[in-house]
């Protein structure tokens, strides 16, 4: 369904240089997207994706929730994808690394996940065919950690250097034995810009109207009006990035009147589901459940908020505006 995980595409990093020369072969850019200088220090990158066009080895690092292994897959089938259409192109390996339990190598385990092509990695990587793509370094057993990290540095260290290898983890953990000293990726909680594009792709992809996203998008955020207020305050030369800014409430205050007390009564409310939905696995269940016209409370500090002061996807119990959606 339509909801069941984000957008990969509408997740922002934050990106920290570590490593050497990126692999051309490997990340032919992108449309449309500029390529940084390498340098120490950290840049910040508005598309996930296009973001591993710049490292060649990387630590995909975020919170339980924010997108790692979405991001992997995304990026595994944007490289099949490719590879279908160009027999050169390098093919994705993708392995959950929970899964790698036992006592073999890495090596064996890829050969026993993927029998397909795990057998010849080293010889794929060294034709620069592979993209490596290892997901949850941090679900290793915790008293293998030791072992399973010197693994992955063992395959790491067998391959050649510019042979792409991204492998995700929980920031807290990538440190010590765990840290492999690659670039870092760390995915950034989804602004309110970025919640309201990834809830419109989800309704297009189900082939329903823009205006059923923005129905569920504002009363996310609280209140239909605020919409309005936000159209009114942007003509006056606020931007939005300023109007979704709780701190810059004391600005605010100095320069507009109409619409502030709404907008204090919930953009800098603490307790506000925006907040909340800047999770994407949290937007996720908030936007599934408001599709199955189960209602939201109005904050989550409010669990039992009567049936009238829910935000509702529809007020009958088979919403016809959001059929394409189904059920979970």
């Amino acid at each position: 369904m339509p909801g069941s995980e984000p957008p990969a595409g509408v997740a922002a990093a934050r990106l920290a240089k570590r490593s050497g020369p990126r692999s051309a072969a490997a990340y032919p850019a992108r449309s449309g997207t500029e390529r940084r200088r390498r340098g120490p220090t950290a840049a910040r990158l508005n598309d996930i994706l296009a973001a591993f066009v710049e490292v060649p080895r990387a630590a995909l690092l975020g919170e339980p929730g924010s997108g790692k292994s979405t991001t992997l897959r995304k990026l595994g089938l944007e490289l099949a994808v490719r590879a279908r259409k160009d027999a050169a192109a390098p093919l994705p390996l993708l392995v959950p690394l929970g899964s790698w339990t036992g006592d073999a190598s890495l090596g064996e385990f890829l050969e026993s996940v993927a029998p397909e092509i795990g057998w010849a990695v080293a010889r794929l990587a060294g034709n620069e065919r592979l993209v490596l793509l290892l997901d949850g370094l941090n679900e290793v057993p915790t008293l293998k950690r030791d072992a399973k990290a010197g693994g992955v540095c063992g395959l790491r260290d067998s391959l050649p250097p510019e042979a792409p290898i991204v492998v995700s983890c929980r920031p807290e953990d990538y440190t010590g034995a765990l840290d492999l000293g690659f670039d870092t990726l760390t995915l950034e909680p989804l602004s309110p810009q970025r919640i309201r594009a990834a809830v419109h792709q989800w309704v297009a992809d189900a082939g329903e109207p823009g205006e059923t996203a923005e129905r569920f998008f504002w009363q996310l955020a609280g209140d239909d009006e605020l919409a309005a207020i936000l159209n009114d305050w942007r003509s006056r030369g606020i931007s939005e990035d300023e109007f979704w800014n709780p701190k810059l409430e004391w600005y605010l205050e100095s320069i507009l009147w109409e619409g502030l007390g709404l907008w204090q009564r919930h953009i800098p409310d603490r307790r506000s589901l925006i907040r909340l939905a800047a999770n994407p696995f949290m937007l996720t269940m908030l936007f599934q459940v408001w599709v199955a016209d189960e209602g939201l409370p109005r904050n989550r500090g409010d669990p039992e908020t009567p049936p009238d002061g829910r935000i509702q996807g529809s007020s009958g119990s088979d919403p016809s505006c959001l059929a394409g959606f189904g059920r979970p």
